[in-house]
């Protein structure tokens, strides 16, 4: 009966410890079929993964460790649903891969992460919902996260009156050149009734110039995934780039109105890059199950070598159908414009169209599970 008893009182703290951990099994699938009316002087029909938002299979978990603290993890990985092979540059987990604390003060976490551009603003941008197809040229401020951080650092403070903020370091991990590919980010945003403010900047020094640090390659047969639109214009390596991004939204009854500013920097070798985001988007759910979303983006560069000005005018339409909470269908267009000194039109991430005028269409379903 003693034994009995003292083997009852050890496995208790065990089985209360495990009552109090969850880990979730998470998902999307967004698959259909694009029409891209200029790909290098051609038409094309395609099917296409992975456009409104990346396809993806995920855990998360979380311990609570008592006194407030939690720790908590992410792995996360995108996949092609057309021929099964991953995405991010083929990394097992290229979306997120993260281990951290959670306290009543903010949330710490280690891992290859969003940065604070992308936690802040993305959410405040056309991106939500037009995904791959809704980013401003060659996504040259990253609202479509086409480069994830890795090596980072980061904190996110608790919400405060509607308010909290950010800040990342990522690491070069190499040891002779501390500030060879490394990044640092800060950001804050407020959410308060109708109103919704997020405002955030990243600097990247000597972006993807190794495999071992924050953004391109990170070694294991994966590629890398920094896109430069600055190398459209001027050759070279980029020696360093700054985001600075502002964006707002405010809730009118059954419409969503929003604007997004951007102001990116690339240092060249032989000359600075500059290009200026300005979005315009609105929302308006027609019913309870039916959403309609528009909007408009002037981009505006300049090349101080040349003193170019390459120019590009976009605009996107996206009507979405929810069936359930779990699955949609949408219709998506987007047409582009390149004027100025801009040669060619290219809505990222397709291949760029021979003419200055491209367009896509898209009918897809959407599945949460």
């Amino acid at each position: 009966m003693k034994k009995y008893l003292l083997a009852t009182l050890l496995c208790c703290p065990l089985v209360s410890a495990y009552a109090q951990s969850s880990v979730t099994l998470y998902g999307l699938i967004d698959e259909g079929l694009s029409f891209n009316s200029n790909q290098g002087g051609h038409r094309n029909y395609f099917a296409a993964s992975s456009v409104m938002q990346g396809s993806r299979w995920g855990v998360l978990g979380t311990e609570d460790l008592g006194g407030g603290l939690k720790a908590t993890f992410r792995l996360e990985s995108g996949y092609d649903l057309n021929n099964g092979s991953m995405s991010q540059g083929n990394r097992l987990f290229g979306r997120q891969a993260y281990v951290g604390l959670i306290s009543n003060y903010g949330t710490m976490t280690l891992g290859r992460q969003y940065d604070p551009v992308v936690d802040y603003i993305q959410p405040l941008s056309l991106v939500t919902f037009m995904g791959a197809y809704g980013g401003h040229p060659l996504d040259n401020d990253n609202l479509q996260d086409t480069y994830r951080v890795n090596n980072a650092v980061k904190f996110r403070s608790a919400t405060y009156g509607g308010a909290s903020a950010e800040a990342m370091y990522a690491f070069s991990n190499t040891a002779d050149g501390f500030n060879q590919n490394s990044a640092w980010s800060v950001g804050a945003g407020y959410q308060g009734g109708a109103l919704s403010l997020g405002a955030a900047v990243i600097k990247l020094e000597h972006p993807a110039s190794n495999t071992t640090g924050a953004v391109g390659a990170s070694g294991g047969g994966t590629t890398s995934d920094y896109a430069s639109l600055a190398n459209t214009f001027v050759p070279g390596n980029v020696q360093r780039q700054w985001i600075a991004s502002a964006a707002g939204t405010y809730t009118l009854g059954s419409a969503i109105l929003g604007i997004v500013y951007s102001h990116v920097l690339y240092v060249m070798p032989t000359s600075d890059v500059r290009f200026d985001n300005y979005e315009f988007d609105a929302q308006y759910f027609i019913t309870p199950f039916l959403r309609l979303s528009g909007a408009y983006t002037y981009t505006q560069g300049n090349v101080d070598a040349t003193d170019s000005q390459p120019r590009y005018h976009q605009f996107n339409l996206v009507l979405d159908y929810f069936l359930s909470k779990r699955t949609d269908v949408y219709l998506m267009g987007v047409y582009q414009r390149a004027v100025g000194d801009a040669q060619t039109a290219r809505i990222y991430p397709v291949a760029a169209s021979s003419s200055v005028n491209q367009y896509l269409a898209r009918v897809a379903i959407r599945h949460k599970f």
